[in-house]
């Protein structure tokens, strides 16, 4: 995705006060999609608190693959994670390239560093890149107070006793689905 012509990519890193499984899990999650972001992705997912949201996960070598049903009805937005620490958004733009890639890195127990990357190839001038920035940076800061407040040592597992996705035994086969 990365090596093609014609992308413009505009990026950030931010810290958080919680263990990476903490902001990944975060940004795993469907169901804040369309609240959270209301302003950047409501269209591509319009999902309302009356709605079924139905979640499937289909395995892919380097992880999984989510896509949603609201209502019956299959939406065009997919999530990619990337075993163990990266989430890549695909929106729908029409004919157009706009995705989102996160990828959080921890630094101990209880710091997180997330990149978040747009790609886009349109507004490709350099002049945008302060607007998909500075709305990357909102959505970001829209993660949670929770997450970006100090937190205890003691209140996140250690890293080494986090049991990952592939291994845990509460992950579904390629077929399975979530109900939110």
């Amino acid at each position: 995705m990365l090596q093609r012509d014609g992308l413009s990519l505009s990026s950030l890193t931010m810290p958080f006060a919680a263990h990476w499984t903490r902001v990944m899990e975060n940004s795993l999650d469907w169901p804040h999609l369309p609240f959270v972001h209301r302003r950047t992705i409501r269209d591509a997912l319009p999902y309302r608190p009356d709605s079924r949201l139905d979640i499937a996960w289909e395995d892919r070598p380097w992880g999984g693959r989510t896509s949603t049903t609201i209502d019956g009805v299959a939406q065009p937005i997919t999530l990619d994670y990337r075993f163990p620490n990266t989430m890549h958004l695909h929106l729908p733009a029409g004919r157009r390239i706009f995705e989102l890639i996160l990828t959080v890195l921890p630094v101990d127990d209880t710091t997180t560093h997330m990149i978040m990357v747009t790609v886009r190839d349109f507004l490709r001038s350099r002049l945008f890149d302060l607007y998909f920035g500075r709305g990357s940076r909102r959505s970001a800061a829209r993660i949670g107070p929770s997450s970006r407040r100090p937190c205890r040592e003691r209140s996140h597992p250690p890293a080494r006793s986090v049991r990952s996705a592939p291994t845990s035994p509460r992950c579904g086969s390629a077929s399975s689905t979530a109900t939110a």
